[in-house]
């Protein structure tokens, strides 16, 4: 999964086909001729038993201010970001705290680990000596690397001192269950809705986390108000950060010169279902005879076939033809499109998103302040709004697209993911309990 960066009117997101419906062994594959052959992304509790919480009042919620353009903006000016950060990331870390004061069984969580097949990995962040400040990142259960969370574990290995710093002195030991697949795992008792949601993006799953473990997950990915994944940093980012540490912003055209008012998509079939289910076919039958709209298939994999619906295949659009459009799609894979969302901001166009799945930043990026959002339970009626919205007010158009592209700039820097992951193992271990 790794991205050329060279000359951005040069990348492409093409993602290895899996080798069956559930395994998560597909890597993205680089080019330097493409976009839009993306074949998958990482792949893929309650607090209502008193007996496993600790009485312990929960943080009192503040009211924050929304993560807006303008308020971005002025955060640049000012060079202090904190007020920011704190608004985009509020979603994400708040997460944490619907732990606060649970029992965790260690005994548990390493059982969860060794029987899930792979997708879960246990590890432990750990204190070398009292007073020392130095830490360690290690391994404990289950499945020992995988492809999709080994950048992660590495960075927090290397940052991991910076990133405990914030922890009590009396600090020993916490445990993490580390999901190596793209799909959450832990769908808590509240998510009355699953089978509606099934019907939007067939990879909507429980996990193999029920809310009897008591047992936090950390994942890639989840489906807000349904799952209790707490979230971390997707593989894609990671690639993104060190390229952005080498290279500068690649020229593009500028975004008021590009021929093209369509919205364009291509890509192959990530994800599950058939021609009437799969969110991404879904979304391109809704569009393909649409004006206005440039969308296709690429590759039909993970058990989609092509003769299901083949008038929704198009040939992969060349590099140069991609950097015609002003505005571009994102449409969840296998779960949450983690590299898609970070390519379209580097290209400066219009990030136009169907999403069902979420992510660590992607709650942060505001509906028509970072990106504009078509509703996936009714394609076709709001993606003829959000056009409508678009064409109605270009100069509006630009403006959020080269946001969006600062944005992500802000984002792939070492002291944004180190805070992040900073404020959430600290959150994580203050409000959990470990227990043999």
């Amino acid at each position: 999964m790794r991205v050329s960066l060279v000359s951005l009117c040069f990348f492409f997101i093409f993602w290895r086909k899996t080798l069956s419906k559930v395994s998560s062994g597909d890597e993205f594959k680089k080019s330097v001729s493409v976009l839009g052959n993306n074949h998958g992304d990482a792949r893929a509790a309650d607090d209502e038993d008193d007996l496993s919480r600790r009485v312990e009042p929960k943080r009192k919620n503040t009211q924050r201010s929304a993560p807006t353009r303008v308020f971005f903006e002025e955060t640049m000016r000012s060079n202090s970001s904190t007020a920011f950060f704190d608004a985009f990331f509020h979603k994400a870390l708040a997460d944490v705290d619907e732990f606060q004061g649970f029992n965790v069984s260690k005994a548990t969580l390493a059982s969860i680990a060794n029987r899930s097949g792979g997708k879960i990995s246990l590890y432990v962040l750990k204190r070398r000596a009292i007073g020392d400040g130095k830490f360690e990142w290690n391994h404990v259960a289950g499945r020992s690397e995988f492809w999709s969370t080994r950048d992660f574990h590495a960075y927090v290995g290397e940052h991991v001192d910076a990133i405990a710093k914030n922890l009590r002195e009396d600090f020993v030991e916490a445990y993490f269950l580390i999901n190596n697949y793209d799909e959450p795992q832990s769908m808590g008792k509240r998510c009355v809705d699953i089978d509606r949601l099934r019907k939007l993006h067939p990879n909507v799953g429980k996990g193999v986390v029920s809310p009897s473990d008591r047992a936090p997950v950390w994942s890639m990915s989840k489906v807000r108000g349904c799952h209790t994944d707490i979230l971390f940093p997707f593989p894609d980012y990671f690639s993104h950060l060190r390229e952005t540490k080498i290279v500068r912003d690649a020229n593009v055209p500028p975004w008021s010169e590009r021929p093209s008012d369509d919205i364009a998509f291509r890509g192959s079939t990530t994800g599950f279902g058939d021609a009437a289910s799969n969110l991404r076919a879904r979304t391109s039958s809704a569009l393909i005879d649409e004006p206005g709209f440039d969308v296709g298939l690429t590759v039909a994999i993970q058990g989609f076939q092509k003769a299901w619906a083949p008038h929704l295949f198009k040939n992969v659009m060349k590099a140069e033809d991609f950097c015609k459009f002003k505005f571009l799609m994102d449409i969840d894979g296998n779960a949450h499109s983690f590299n898609r969302q970070l390519l379209i901001a580097q290209s400066k166009a219009v990030m136009v998103r169907v999403n069902v799945f979420t992510d660590w930043i992607a709650d942060g990026v505001m509906d028509k302040e970072f990106c504009y959002t078509i509703d996936p339970s009714d394609v076709l009626r709001s993606a003829r709004e959000v056009r409508r919205n678009l064409l109605g007010n270009l100069e509006r158009a630009e403006r959020v697209a080269n946001a969006y592209h600062r944005l992500t700039r802000w984002l792939l820097r070492d002291e944004i993911v180190v805070r992040y992951l900073r404020d959430a193992f600290t959150r994580y271990i203050s409000s959990v309990r470990f227990v043999q």
